[in-house]
This record gives C-alpha cells, sequence and structure tokens, in this order.
C-alpha cells in the first residue's frame, strides 16, 4: 500500500493495456473508487475529463481527494472491455495531516 494521503490531495493512477506485449487502447475503459463509507465513483475514458489518454494504450486518472473527503481505505479499480484481460485493483490510506 502507497504512503498516506491526505485531504485536498490529487491522487495520479496509470495502467498501460496490451495485447500480445503491444500497447493497445481498449474499446472502453472505466475507472472506479470507492471511500471508506461505501461510496462508489464511476469514471469513463471519453466522457471525464479526469481520465486522460497519455500514449497508446496508456491512461491516467487524476482523483482529488475532497477537503472533507473520508479518512480510511479506499479502493480503486481499473476495468476494460473484455478482449483486455487486465485490471488494476487496490487501495490507499487517507489519513489525517499531523502537524506536530
Amino acid at each position: 500500500m502507497a504512503s498516506p494521503y491526505t485531504n485536498g490531495t490529487t491522487i495520479k493512477f496509470t495502467i498501460t493495456y496490451t495485447v500480445a506485449s503491444v500497447a493497445t487502447d481498449p474499446t472502453t475503459v472505466t475507472f472506479y473508487i470507492k471511500s471508506p463509507t461505501g461510496v462508489l465513483e464511476t469514471f469513463v475514458y471519453g466522457t471525464d475529463s479526469e481520465i486522460t489518454k497519455t500514449a497508446t494504450g496508456v491512461y491516467q486518472m487524476l482523483y482529488s481527494l475532497a477537503l472533507d473527503a473520508a479518512l480510511g481505505t479506499w479502493s480503486y479499480a481499473w476495468y476494460a472491455n473484455s478482449t483486455y484481460k487486465k485490471t488494476d485493483v487496490g487501495e490507499f490510506e487517507n489519513a489525517e495531516w499531523d502537524f506536530d
């Protein structure tokens, strides 16, 4: 798990899709993120500006934690159409900033 993030931070997630080791664009790319309170957000490439294509087969998601975002463990997942079997699923921690 990555180091904890804090409210107000923008987190960058990246994934590369390949077929036979060649970077290839899926038809659809979707990113899901779920807060510790169970709120699920969905972002779709081509619809939501938070997901961009940085090169053939390479996608980036920028997610900004709100200043009042829930603290705790967040989950995320990338999905593409069924031709591309690769998914990336993970977690990160949103923790309070300690000024001491």
